[in-house]
């Protein structure tokens, strides 16, 4: 990801171990099989609120950032602003590398080894798209408080390591006073 700190500076570096079920480290393992280790989670910022979207399924409240898979051929900063439109149906500007979260994600004695880079998008204007049904049922706008209060105890209570993942995801995020900073800009 040097090409990422090139372009915006260091992010600042997490690291999580998280516990699995057996049936999500084959999910994991299937992901590392077709040679991807890591993804591209966003935070996309508007008048202070982060865009979030829920999955199809996925229990009430229980919401995450956008985020998809990097192509080979295209760069990072690209694959980022296609996950943004596929997922929210918004064109963003990537502004910035906010964090590279390195978990570990365990389970009888295994353990896979997965990044999460976290990029700080801005809409580049209006909606120009409806969100991919397929991957996303609802898109919301929430400020830090409102992530803190009401998503992150949905996507504890939800039980599963994706969404856990994504809870200490955002706690990370939301102690960061470069995300602060940036909400209140």
């Amino acid at each position: 990801m040097q090409e990422l700190v090139l372009e915006f500076g260091a992010p600042d570096v997490g690291r999580l171990q998280v516990a699995v079920e057996s049936s999500e480290l084959r999910d994991i393992e299937q992901e590392l099989a077709l040679g991807r280790a890591h993804d591209v989670r966003l935070v996309i910022l508007r008048e202070g609120s982060v865009a979030l979207v829920k999955r199809p399924g996925s229990p009430e409240h229980a919401c995450e950032l956008p985020s998809g898979a990097i192509h080979p051929e295209e760069s990072f900063v690209d694959g980022a602003a296609r996950a943004a439109l596929a997922q929210t149906g918004r064109v963003v500007s990537i502004d910035d590398y906010l964090l590279q979260l390195h978990a570990s994600f365990e389970h009888g004695g295994s353990a896979l080894k997965w990044t999460t880079h976290v990029m700080l998008a801005n809409p580049a204007g209006d909606d120009v798209a409806s969100p991919d049904p397929s991957l996303v049922e609802s898109t919301e706008w929430r400020d830090w408080d409102g992530i803190r209060d009401i998503v992150i105890p949905a996507l504890d209570a939800a039980g599963t390591a994706p969404l856990r993942y994504q809870a200490r995801m955002f706690e990370l995020l939301s102690g960061s006073k470069g995300v602060q900073q940036k909400s209140r800009s």
